[in-house]
């Protein structure tokens, strides 16, 4: 199963009204919500980055994924084993790089529900 696709937008006139909370909405075109949310005992500072962070996750999805393919085509040009090492790069940046692989990887795997 897929996610509905972006862009989302944060709906700030959600509300359960509830006592004490903070309700937002995160939705894809006008009453199309994604996200519905009522915080309890966050800091009011949190609330409005949280439903932001919520409302950029499409974009920020694309991004890891194109991000990823970036960092695996350098580590490809790089190949030693291959013995034709295209763009050389020193052992400590192939190892950020591929540290940066699994950790693009891992958030990927996390936002499509396989990780």
């Amino acid at each position: 199963m897929t996610h509905t696709p972006g862009p989302w937008v944060r709906d700030d006139s959600y509300t359960t009204g509830a006592i004490n909370t903070s309700d937002y909405g995160v939705e894809r075109g006008v009453g199309h919500h994604v996200a519905l949310a009522s915080v309890f005992g966050v800091p009011s500072g949190e609330w409005d980055a949280n439903a932001d962070l919520i409302a950029a996750a499409p974009e920020l999805l694309a991004a890891c994924e194109r991000t990823a393919l970036v960092f695996e085509a350098a580590l490809w040009a790089d190949s030693s084993d291959r013995g034709d090492s295209r763009i050389p790069m020193s052992d400590s940046r192939r190892e950020l790089y591929q540290e940066i692989c699994e950790q693009l990887q891992a958030a990927i795997a996390k936002a499509r529900g396989e990780g």
